[in-house]
């Protein structure tokens, strides 16, 4: 394990400026401090020297600006249990055509929604209409979901993801006003790609579409070819607005990005996350 810590009460800089790419297989590189200055670190960080993971201690601030890393952070499998949410929920209520009541009290219906009950924008991410349905949105999520996670952490990954999913759903519910009901978790999937695009213009360093990691581009392709080819009763509206609050609240990853939370506030914001859906569910029944 490397570990560069910068003294405490130190006020300027330190810039390790060597571009070239670490050599060595050292595990965890720990960037720690408490000083104020803006550190740089310009090496790059490459996957095939097989490291760990890249660690932020310490208040001092440390800015990674070699362009050219392609380091991969470890592994998360949040996506797969939002999908296995999504399927033990599907499990619970059935298709919408057996008409339970969580769909009778759980569906994004844009009437009531826009008359006070807001949390029919949560509770219905978690509803399908049918298998078919929540078998794409489960395999969408377990990718796409995991990659943001990736990204921004857990906490804060599925925090905005569960928000671009709700801001979807209300502004659908606004726009449309009239009778509409909806249900699915396809809104969060677009409102995922959208903190994803919007990572990549802000934070490139976060999401590198490159060929080191094409499954990311075939998560997305398979999220629109699914969610789009399903026929009429596809919520075109739901899904743009779904993206689009994506690359609204993808903006507020990227900028926590440049600064993660440590551990302990990214389960506390899983944890508010979860609370906050099953708050949800709760005000529905």
């Amino acid at each position: 394990m490397w570990k560069l810590d910068v003294p405490n009460g130190t006020t300027g800089p330190i810039s390790f400026t060597n571009t070239g790419p670490i050599q060595a297989n050292f595990g965890n590189l720990t960037l720690s401090g408490s000083n104020t200055g803006a550190n740089t670190f310009a090496p790059r960080l490459s996957q095939a020297d097989s490291m760990g993971a890249l660690i932020k201690s310490g208040g001092g601030v440390w800015a990674v600006t070699n362009n050219t890393n392609d380091f991969i952070s470890p592994v998360t499998f949040a996506g797969v249990y939002v999908a296995l949410l999504l399927l033990a929920v599907f499990a619970l209520s059935g298709s919408r055509a057996a008409r339970s009541d969580w769909f009778v009290r759980g569906s994004a219906d844009a009437q009531k929604i826009v008359a006070g009950e807001w949390w029919r924008a949560l509770t219905a991410l978690t509803l399908h209409a049918d298998a078919a349905h929540v078998l794409g949105n489960a395999v969408a999520a377990a990718l796409l979901v995991s990659v943001v996670c990736q990204a921004l952490g857990l906490g804060v990954g599925l925090g905005l993801v569960l928000l671009a999913g709700t801001l979807g759903n209300l502004l659908t519910a606004v726009a449309q006003r009239g009778p509409h009901v909806s249900v699915g978790a396809s809104t969060a999937v677009f409102g995922a790609i959208g903190i994803l695009a919007a990572l990549r213009v802000v934070t490139p360093g976060r999401v590198r579409l490159g060929a080191r990691r094409p499954w990311v581009i075939l998560a997305a392709t398979l999220v629109l070819l699914v969610l789009f080819g399903v026929g009429p009763d596809v919520d075109v509206l739901a899904h743009l607005f779904g993206l689009l609050a994506g690359l609204g609240v993808g903006y507020l990853g990227a900028l926590s990005a440049r600064r993660p939370p440590t551990p302990t506030v990214q389960w506390l914001l899983a944890i508010l996350a979860a609370a906050a859906l099953a708050g949800a569910w709760r005000l529905a029944f």
